[in-house]
């Protein structure tokens, strides 16, 4: 059975990770639609509570992520997912078929 993950780390048992890339951006979308405490009800749902762990790049990671941008043809925003999956072995759910030109793919949710 899948375990949650805790203190925003993802285990070999967690059902799911997202970057602090998306975090951030589902934030933002939710404070400019007025709707901070959907995000804070998130927050506590699914990240306090652990049923997803948050990732996230450092300085170091960037020189991967620009060859992500250069090398698969990638924007900025899609480069950071896959250059976040690709450091922490994760499998890249999306819709974005932009992930279909990488070396990792991705799972179609449809």
């Amino acid at each position: 059975m899948k375990q949650r993950c805790h203190s925003s780390e993802i285990t070999k048992n967690c059902i799911c990770a997202t970057s602090h890339f998306s975090l951030h951006s589902i934030g933002v979308i939710l404070v400019r639609l007025e709707k901070p405490d959907v995000f804070l009800d998130f927050l506590e749902d699914m990240v306090t509570s652990g049923y997803i762990g948050i990732k996230k790049l450092f300085s170091e990671d960037l020189p991967d992520l620009i060859d992500a941008v250069r090398g698969y043809n990638l924007d900025f925003d899609d480069a950071y997912q896959y250059t976040t999956a690709k450091k922490y072995a994760l499998k890249l759910v999306s819709f974005d078929s932009d992930f279909d030109r990488t070396d990792i793919g991705r799972i179609r949710l449809f």
